[in-house]
């Protein structure tokens, strides 16, 4: 507790957006996407830091712009979105590289969070499909949630796979619980 309360979150917590396409994560509307879900993560008190590639693109914006907060967003186009991306490389190619692979079509959204036990890590779980599934409707979820539509989704051609020690402990504590019962 001292180190979560004093120094940093010790958990984390990755989702790993994947497209068969490569170059996705260079497009705007993909990066939004990016975008709103770490927004709705720094929404969550259980969410100590997230970050993602929008969050670089972001930062450079304002930069290129004679740091006005105004440009605090996405490019609006694919092509200046590639160029800053290249010139992120240049600059700082393994902080880019944490967070969308070489191919740009796999991004990860890094965070950390608190310890919040197992049975409160369902629930956020829950809300986080919930939200996972808003933001890529159609999206192949990893683990896939319940249908409760019985409508098929448009197929939105990514998959998300949540990972990280905090995903792979609760699996853990599951499992044992389980086991024992």
């Amino acid at each position: 507790r001292f180190v979560q309360d004093n120094i940093v979150a010790p958990f984390g917590y990755e989702i790993l957006v994947e497209s068969p396409d490569l170059d996705t994560f260079k497009e705007p509307e993909r990066l939004r996407q990016i975008d709103s879900l770490a927004a709705y993560l720094r929404t969550r008190p259980e969410v100590s830091r997230v970050a993602s590639v929008a969050d670089l693109l972001k930062q450079l914006n304002v930069a290129m712009h004679a740091d006005s907060s105004a440009f605090y967003r996405i490019p609006e186009s694919r092509d200046l979105a590639a160029q800053y991306l290249f010139l992120l490389e240049l600059t700082d190619e393994d902080a880019v590289r944490r967070l969308v692979d070489y191919d740009y079509a796999e991004a990860r959204v890094a965070i950390l969070m608190d310890d919040i036990g197992s049975a409160h890590m369902k629930g956020f779980q829950a809300d986080l499909d919930s939200a996972l599934a808003a933001l890529f409707p159609g999206a192949n979820l990893d683990p896939p949630p319940p249908d409760t539509t019985g409508v098929a989704a448009p197929v939105e051609r990514v998959t998300i796979t949540q990972t990280g020690t905090v995903v792979l402990g609760a699996r853990q504590d599951d499992s044992i619980v389980t086991d024992l019962l």
